[in-house]
């Protein structure tokens, strides 16, 4: 698993629960305070929703892509729901970065908010990250597709300033700067 990935963690007697890992030089004091120095291949996982975080060991974490269907309907509180919406919500602006030309300033992309991350465990200030992790097999899963269209959905389309980018075809590319996605 790599920083920038979304997962789904297990903590304890908690349920399943949507998170994204973070670079451990991004942990907040607090999560410094809560780390378990010593233990080596620990994860700094902010949590969706709730505000939490977690130094997960890579066994108490699986892909959100491939386990999202399963993992969406374990749980029906409000708090658990939002946790997901906000999971998909993150999913589709990290899609929508991603698919924009990369020539393109990011102070000049329109419709794509880099928000700040609100988690007690990650630095004050620190803009989410505009990476994604799919692997292959996420990419082809009738689950990732499922999530992928209703991310792409949700989201708007971008509008970039008199420039847009191409046309997904196999041949796609930039004109000003030879992008091809």
């Amino acid at each position: 698993m790599l920083e920038g990935d979304l997962v789904w963690g297990k903590i304890r007697s908690h349920p399943w629960w949507p998170g994204q890992i973070y670079n451990p030089l991004d942990a907040s004091k607090f999560a410094e305070k809560h780390s378990h120095a010593g233990q080596a291949g620990r994860l700094l996982v902010a949590f969706f929703g709730d505000g939490s975080c977690s130094w997960c060991l890579p066994s108490q974490l699986i892909p959100f892509v491939e386990n999202f269907e399963e993992m969406s309907k374990d749980g029906s509180s409000k708090t658990f729901l939002n946790a997901v919406q906000r999971s998909v919500d993150e999913v589709g602006r990290l899609l929508e970065s991603n698919l924009t030309c990369k020539c393109i300033p990011e102070e000049l992309k329109v419709g794509l908010p880099r928000p700040l991350v609100a988690n007690a465990g990650i630095k004050v200030g620190l803009s989410l990250t505009s990476e994604i992790h799919l692997s292959a097999k996420s990419r082809k899963s009738d689950s990732g597709n499922l999530l992928l269209a209703k991310s792409s959905a949700c989201q708007q389309t971008t509008n970039i300033r008199n420039h847009t980018p191409p046309k997904r075809s196999s041949a796609a590319t930039c004109e000003r700067c030879d992008w091809s996605k």
